[in-house]
């Protein structure tokens, strides 16, 4: 399904379109030292600047999979910076081929930009109203 966010489902046109200047790209980012309690892998990572859109994807998205990539986002933040002081912030995204809704509306409580396969290949659902993406 990573191939198809990129590619077909022109994922990057779409955070771009939301205001995203996405300008690179990576698959599988890996950090921290394996096998410790702060390390973890990223599915997609999308990078904007100071900005970067780090997005976890499963073919049925689950509230404990939103609830793992939050945690994952919290992670990321601590071993990239854990003050914040470098500038860099990040955007949490979930993607699924299956995704209730439930999880649709727990992902965005929570500041998760949410995406599904569609006819377009892939697309950004729209946010409800009010709703801010959340930055780590």
């Amino acid at each position: 399904m990573v191939e198809k966010l990129v590619g077909e489902g022109n994922l990057v046109d779409q955070f771009r379109e939301l205001g995203h200047n996405v300008k690179t790209h990576s698959r599988k980012k890996v950090f921290g030292k394996k096998g410790t309690a702060e390390s973890g892998k990223i599915d997609l990572f999308l990078e904007d600047g100071n900005v970067s859109i780090l997005v976890e994807v499963k073919t049925t998205l689950k509230k404990d999979d939103v609830i793992d990539h939050i945690e994952r986002l919290e992670k990321y933040r601590r071993f990239v910076d854990a003050d914040g002081k470098n500038g860099k912030h990040f955007i949490g995204a979930v993607a699924g081929t299956v995704i209730a809704e439930n999880v649709i509306d727990f992902a965005h409580e929570n500041g998760l930009y949410v995406i599904i396969q569609s006819a377009r290949a892939v697309e950004i659902l729209s946010q409800p109203e009010g709703f801010v993406a959340k930055k780590w």
